[in-house]
């Protein structure tokens, strides 16, 4: 079990009167809604995790190698995610309500880093073994595939306003699909959409608001049934995936007699996102945004610094 929020005074069912404030004796209160966190909540998480890995090893012609590969297909479930806060909310009166991925879910991860000594000092033997001795490389290659997206209707939770259960939980409604799929585009390429151009992910007149008490939002293109939960599923589609490469340039240099003296230089040069790629971070997921359904931010370009390190 997990712990999730609830509200222990909700409304009573087609009405607009809360349920602790109609019990005998109750009659003259007007409480509004009560939080409690309370162990209604689930989840579990299965997954399969593959790795092959290659020691250090070799001295041959090509050096030593080494490498590690790994692959992870997951699936974690719940019916809220979090811990003690007040996004883990589950409905009053059915707690399994929005069982799905969770947030923070991640189908597939594969990941791959080694180390590689070059042979420059075997593949020019007359050379300076100072100049060619001591290159080494270090790459490391993460891919993931995207975090569940959610859209939510934006509404404001009302102490006198039920929601579409009739249990004060507006904060639990989220939008209706339209046209029955999500479409969804390359955030390389600029959309428009109502008269607004972005990096649109996917289209925002996919959706409309589910409407609780005349509420409205700017991409609305239908009028939408009145109190509601939306026909959108919680965490329905994914955001875009990220791949990355990482590689850094390691080059050690012997200041004492012989290639194993004790005092040694090593020089870094480090690559952070070695192909300066996009890598786009989630959406904006909230209907009453103006920049609903755009990207606008990235994870960091390439970032490249140095090191310089003795040993002795």
């Amino acid at each position: 079990k997990l712990t999730a929020l609830i509200d222990r005074n909700p409304f009573i069912l087609g009405t607009t009167h809360r349920a602790l404030n109609t019990t005998p004796g109750n009659n003259d209160f007007s409480f509004s809604f009560l939080d409690e966190f309370r162990n209604v909540g689930t989840a579990n998480y299965n997954s399969m995790q593959l790795s092959l890995q290659k020691p250090v090893s070799g001295t041959g012609f090509f050096g030593q190698t080494y490498f590690t590969i790994g692959y992870t297909w997951s699936h974690s479930i719940d019916t809220a995610s979090g811990f003690r806060n007040r996004g883990n909310r589950v409905p009053t009166y059915n707690a399994f309500q929005f069982r799905a991925s969770s947030d923070f879910d991640i189908r597939q991860r594969f990941t791959a880093s080694g180390g590689w000594d070059l042979p420059f000092d075997r593949v020019w033997e007359s050379g300076p073994k100072r100049l060619t001795h001591g290159w080494s490389i270090y790459p490391i290659y993460t891919f993931r595939t995207g975090f569940p997206l959610d859209v939510f209707a934006g509404l404001s939770r009302s102490r006198t306003r039920p929601g579409p259960s009739a249990a004060g939980d507006p904060n639990l409604v989220r939008a209706t699909l339209v046209g029955g799929t999500v479409t969804l585009f390359d955030p390389h390429l600029s959309q428009t959409f109502n008269g607004r151009t972005g990096n649109f992910y996917f289209n925002p007149a996919n959706f409309t608001n589910a409407n609780l008490g005349g509420s409205t939002c700017l991409p609305c293109v239908t009028n939408p049934a009145l109190r509601t939960y939306g026909s959108l599923g919680r965490n329905a589609f994914r955001g875009p995936s990220r791949s990355n490469l990482d590689l850094a340039i390691s080059k050690v240099t012997s200041l004492s007699r012989g290639e194993e003296g004790r005092l040694k230089m090593e020089f870094r040069a480090e690559f952070f996102n070695l192909l300066n790629s996009a890598e786009f971070r989630d959406p904006s997921t909230s209907i009453t945004s103006g920049t609903f359904g755009q990207i606008s931010t990235t994870f960091d370009p390439r970032i490249i610094q140095f090191g310089l390190k003795f040993t002795y």
